[in-house]
């Protein structure tokens, strides 16, 4: 095995955490990567910085109450929340980090952790990806704490970084020279087989998930959307497509940690969980068949049921569906491009309360 990086550390920027909340569940898009190199050979974690070791849970109008405290400690690198980062990745050594922009309030984030893993080791490399990188890659490299920009789906990119592959030769990567001068690779074909990933593992977790019946069990089924609303980055994210995984291997995942760690709250984040009716309900039969205790949510369209799907999903456990209104206006949905009337949304509430 080639190796040019030998520990990889990814990170989940703090958010929630300083505003006095957290996020405790896994990462998927770490978790794929880091099981995808750990099987390769590499030594790698993730270190969720916007865990927290407390009970409550902010609510969105705590959250909002809490900017001004997120400013504060945002631009407060002797804070111990920095502090702790620090330590954590002083005890690890990496010399590769990799750090995910979900939120663009987060970048101020990632540029601190980078800046301090810098200040622990000048040859630390730092890659970001994620929604914002992707989005506004072009921007983002340039800045001086960043030494790569993963764009769209990561495994395979960082993988070949991590074997010190030829960067001129790394699809969907963009990285500067030694002038600094910005280069942009050709976009990397998105894989066309996700079965193929390895799942999640919170074996990685570089801080112990304590309670993983409440933290592991967000998962999709699926990468991408087909539709194309205006606000929203999925198109340039998945190229307005969309890509399932096998029923037999979401079952397989979910059995595994329903399994080991006894798992019975999920979260399916999926773009859109119920645009393939015939997978949702498929999906829906064979927990079913299980005869698993199981209570889920998701994320769906309007217009996206019919009454057959939506009491399979209650049978098999839905218990709450988040629907993509946007707006109550006709012509606003109209811009945004969504497809969907107010009629449609009505409707589609109708039917869910009355199969409810």
């Amino acid at each position: 095995m080639s190796v040019r990086f030998k520990k990889i550390l990814l990170v989940v920027p703090p958010f929630y955490r300083l505003m006095g909340g957290k996020n405790n569940w896994i990462q998927l898009g770490l978790g794929y990567i880091a099981s995808f190199l750990n099987k390769s050979g590499y030594e790698i974690r993730v270190y969720n910085a916007d865990h927290a070791q407390k009970r409550e849970d902010l609510t969105l109008r705590q959250v909002f109450e809490g900017y001004e405290n997120y400013r504060a400690i945002i631009n407060d690198i002797a804070h111990p929340i920095w502090r702790e980062i620090k330590s954590r990745i002083a005890e690890y050594k990496p010399d590769l980090i990799g750090i995910t922009v979900v939120l663009s309030a987060t970048l101020k984030c990632a540029e601190n952790i980078a800046r301090l893993a810098k200040s622990l080791n000048k040859d630390v490399k730092v890659v970001l990806g994620g929604p914002h990188a992707t989005m506004a890659y072009e921007d983002t490299i340039k800045k001086d704490w960043v030494d790569y920009v993963v764009r769209q789906e990561g495994e395979d990119a960082v993988l070949e970084l991590a074997r010190g592959d030829s960067l001129e030769g790394i699809n969907g990567i963009s990285y500067k020279d030694k002038s600094g001068r910005p280069y942009h690779n050709a976009p990397r074909q998105l894989n066309p087989d996700i079965d193929s990933l390895p799942f999640p593992d919170i074996s990685l977790q570089l801080v112990p998930i304590k309670d993983p019946q409440n933290n592991f069990g967000i998962m999709t089924t699926s990468r991408g959307c087909p539709l194309d609303c205006v606000f929203c980055s999925s198109p340039r994210l998945w190229n307005k497509k969309i890509r399932f995984r096998s029923v037999d291997n979401v079952m397989a995942e979910i059995e595994a940690r329903h399994g080991r760690y006894g798992v019975k709250r999920y979260y399916f984040c999926d773009d859109n969980i119920s645009i393939n009716k015939r997978f949702a309900k498929e999906l829906c039969r064979r927990i079913i068949e299980k005869g698993w205790d199981l209570s889920w949510s998701c994320e769906a369209r309007v217009g996206s049921f019919d009454a057959e799907t939506l009491k399979l999903m209650k049978e098999a456990g839905c218990k709450r569906i988040k629907l993509g209104v946007e707006s109550g206006s006709d012509k606003v949905l109209k811009f945004m491009k969504k497809g969907i009337t107010v009629r449609d949304i009505k409707k589609t509430v109708g039917l869910i309360e009355k199969v409810a």
